[in-house]
């Protein structure tokens, strides 16, 4: 549904508004459908100041939030696959909504990952899977910050989300603290703010990392 404005939102839920300061209205609106979601699996965040007290609660957030996913892909018995279509039919959905928009480099960046993944067996096992999605950013020929494999990187979320309960809820509150850290412009490895550089579309294009869960 529509967000109510800022004005309106509960003072805890503006201060971290406020906290996360993005730049750019569509990291504005990500912030402002995210805030309360961070509210509920951060709880570290709320009331602390703006500034380097923030940023280092963020950062420890998602750095528990990493762990309780690891936790959860080491659950998961080695007997589990994942059925291979929906993830290239996601890959390929990516490419045309790039190609229809004129932006060819970004097209062609995801169909260097389709390729890649169109080679596996129809049923991948999860081991496979799992090594395949921690990997994902090590080999990118561009920069990791990149619209089109963060995009990508979230077709593999989704999958990896069906597979138990556990993991689909560790993944959501890893997306919904990753989603803040991109929309407040930090680098996931220093938790220090940047400028985007390099982007090919108009829009801000907010950071991601390779990190040990990729």
């Amino acid at each position: 549904g529509p967000v109510p404005p800022m004005a309106t939102r509960p003072p805890n839920i503006r201060m971290i508004e406020e906290a996360i300061a993005p730049s750019g209205n569509r990291a504005k609106l990500t912030t402002m459908r995210v805030a309360p979601q961070l509210a509920e699996v951060a709880p570290e965040v709320v009331n602390v100041p703006k500034g380097t007290a923030f940023d280092a609660q963020l950062m420890g957030a998602f750095q528990r939030m990493e762990r309780m996913v690891i936790d959860a892909e080491a659950a998961v018995p080695r007997t589990v696959t994942i059925p291979k279509e929906p993830i290239v039919s996601g890959f390929k959905e990516i490419i045309k909504d790039y190609q229809d928009r004129g932006l060819i480099k970004s097209a062609s960046t995801v169909e260097v990952i389709l390729e890649k993944w169109q080679e596996l067996p129809n049923q991948i096992p999860w081991e496979t899977f799992r090594n395949m999605k921690r990997a994902f950013f090590d080999d990118a020929k561009s920069s990791i910050n990149s619209a089109p494999l963060r995009r990508s990187y979230g077709v593999l979320m989704d999958q990896a989300s069906t597979v138990s309960g556990q993991l689909k809820a560790a993944n959501k509150a890893y997306s919904t603290v990753r989603r803040a850290i991109e929309s407040a412009n930090m680098d996931f490895r220093t938790g220090r703010r940047i400028g985007n550089v390099g982007k090919e579309t108009k829009r801000p294009t907010p950071p991601s990392r390779p990190s040990k869960i990729y």
